[in-house]
């Protein structure tokens, strides 16, 4: 349904492949802005089932995104430090919203 999330952004974590990628495309084809991020490394208690993904795999996502004329920030994250990262210029860029942060606590 185009236009459902139409000036919104979303926060996608894992988004350089599989189930994140679709959700950024799906939500972008939607028009919402994206801001995705994944950790882009391998995890090694997980990583003998499945490999993890690439800063190219999330490359990728973002190339996907903007072919359907939305903007997207793509950078790798570890998401333990993901509000750091919205609180980042990168984020604003996405969101137009400075998010303030004082000791580690969101401040509205």
């Amino acid at each position: 349904m185009p236009g459902r999330v139409e000036n919104k952004v979303a926060f996608i974590t894992g988004a350089a492949r599989g189930q994140g990628r679709s959700h950024a495309i799906r939500l972008a084809h939607e028009g919402a802005d994206i801001i995705a991020v994944d950790l882009c490394e391998a995890v090694p208690s997980v990583n003998r089932f499945y490999p993890g993904a690439t800063e190219a795999d999330l490359a990728e996502t973002a190339r996907a995104v903007e072919a359907l004329d939305r903007r997207i920030v793509a950078e790798p994250v570890d998401v333990s430090n993901a509000v750091l990262f919205l609180a980042s210029d990168e984020a604003r860029y996405v969101t137009g919203t400075e998010l303030k942060i004082d000791a580690g606590y969101t401040v509205r």
